[in-house]
């Protein structure tokens, strides 16, 4: 069954050892993103180099697929449609185990961060097995096989492509082969920890895949084979350097953390976003990456460190450091393009975090900083854009604006182009969401709001902004003034 979807994606490091047991019944810290197309962040990762049953069951228990909200069956698209979310768990269980079917996709296959290519539902998850299992270490196996595989801790799944509708995907989890089938842990129509096969696809007949490119010890993880404490390294001081070396998404290490820092240096990436993986390369350095290629022109904004990468960025520290980043003029939208911002400080600093507060949970999670930049950049008052992106899509939790990454839920125009901004249907889907966030900014600080912004006149903006012949715009108003009070009196 599959997820439709909603889109900074935390990165996370392989360890061998968990801090703490789980036994299912309650999801670990970091996995209960309820914005299904983001990654989670658990705990605790599999090492290909350790594959033992213990660590492979307390991986999947840590997601407790039964408990958890992220696979709650429920409407994630606004569509009226109730979405559920085999594939997701799928996702997370086994991109936790290093082994990773993914979710998102680019054209040849390969993953990629969340909203840069496309999705994959239960029955194309099917297909992308078919395609590139063998290349990323999955074979075909026996249901036997695949529960003698899960039993010595190598990840093992089942897939049912169903030509006439939603297919089925779950985990082959540590047990036995009974009459119901290999052990299984799965969301979807029934969500469950611990189960057997029939208990979710009842008479389907799934194909069963394996992954045991990894090293079999039998061994969990002891005191002494743990790696140390992971520790948030103080931020860097003084000047930094572009590494001599490729990166890409996976590499670790001291090279990764020079090239955070210059994005950071850059405005690329914020220090608390490094401070969620530092030294790691995941998806959102790649993320920042990309986005740094693009406004440098150079192609393809693939998120890959390079020779063409490493260059820009020599010249860009050599320059104003990439602050700032001058844009087109005209268009129904603000005066300047999309480009990298100062990170905030003292009382910016401390708007920020108390916006983060308030977003907290929520599909705007973290963009407190990038709220302030934007609020300065364009004049427009944070607390608005609170209570418009509140009334407009929950932050970012509800609806088409989560896939589209649009919190503003704007109609699709061709100046949102200059922000990565393509039609969905009649609204814009942006490629993350402080595009989407810039792009909100940006119209309302252009000439066609910015008149209702100085005069103090939000009725007048709202009548425009969501007409009263398609919106109740009398309470959309109300909702608007109450929230906006809230959020100034929070924020200051």
């Amino acid at each position: 069954m599959s997820v439709r979807s909603a889109t900074s994606s935390p990165a996370f490091r392989t360890t061998t050892a968990a801090p703490q047991r789980f036994d299912g019944s309650k999801p670990a810290p970091g996995t209960t993103n309820t914005n299904a197309a983001q990654v989670t962040n658990p705990p605790l990762h599999g090492d290909p180099k350790n594959r033992n049953k213990d660590t492979y069951n307390q991986v999947i228990n840590q997601f407790a697929a039964g408990n958890n909200p992220r696979y709650t069956p429920r409407d994630s698209n606004g569509d009226g449609t109730r979405d559920t979310f085999c594939n997701i768990f799928l996702w997370d269980v086994t991109r936790a185990m290093g082994a990773e079917i993914p979710h998102w996709v680019d054209k040849d296959g390969n993953s990629v961060a969340p909203g840069k290519g496309r999705e994959l539902n239960a029955n194309a998850t099917v297909d992308w097995m078919h395609q590139n299992g063998a290349k990323n270490g999955w074979r075909k196996a026996t249901p036997e096989e695949a529960q003698k595989m899960a039993n010595e801790g190598h990840p093992a799944v089942a897939l049912w492509k169903n030509p006439g509708g939603i297919g089925h995907v779950a985990v082959v989890r540590p047990g036995e082969v009974t009459a119901q089938g290999p052990a299984s842990a799965q969301a979807g129509g029934k969500n469950f920890n611990s189960g057997h096969i029939k208990d979710g696809f009842g008479k389907a007949q799934p194909e069963y895949w394996v992954n045991d490119s990894g090293k079999a010890t039998g061994k969990p993880p002891t005191d002494t084979t743990k790696p140390p404490p992971t520790t948030t390294p103080p931020p860097s001081t003084g000047g930094v350097s572009v590494p001599k070396t490729d990166l890409k998404r996976g590499v670790e290490g001291p090279e990764v953390r020079k090239l955070q820092d210059v994005l950071v240096k850059l405005g690329y990436m914020t220090k608390e976003q490094v401070n969620t993986g530092p030294g790691i390369f995941g998806p959102k350095t790649e993320a920042a990456v990309a986005k740094f290629q693009k406004d440098h022109g150079i192609s393809p904004n693939s998120g890959i460190f390079g020779p063409k990468t490493r260059a820009a960025m020599t010249e860009a520290l050599k320059g104003n450091g990439g602050t700032t980043k001058p844009g087109g003029t005209g268009g129904t939208g603000g005066t300047t393009g999309p480009g990298p911002v100062t990170q905030p400080s003292g009382s910016d600093a401390a708007k920020a975090a108390k916006i983060d507060q308030i977003l907290k949970g929520t599909g705007l999670a973290g963009q407190g900083a990038h709220i302030v930049a934007m609020s300065k950049k364009y004049n427009v008052p944070p607390e608005l854009a609170l209570a418009m992106f509140r009334k407009e899509a929950s932050f970012m939790s509800a609806g088409s604006a989560v896939k589209n990454n649009n919190p503003g839920n704007l109609r699709f125009a061709q100046w949102e182009t200059k922000f990565g901004g393509q039609p969905n249907g009649n609204f814009t889907k942006f490629p993350d969401a402080k595009s989407g966030i810039e792009a909100y900014f940006a119209l309302l600080g252009g000439p066609a709001y910015r008149g209702f912004i100085d005069r103090g006149d939000y009725q007048g903006m709202i009548n425009k902004y969501a007409p009263p012949s398609e919106n109740d715009s009398g309470l959309y108003h109300k909702q608007v003034l109450q929230w906006m009070q809230e959020y100034k009196n929070k924020i200051g």
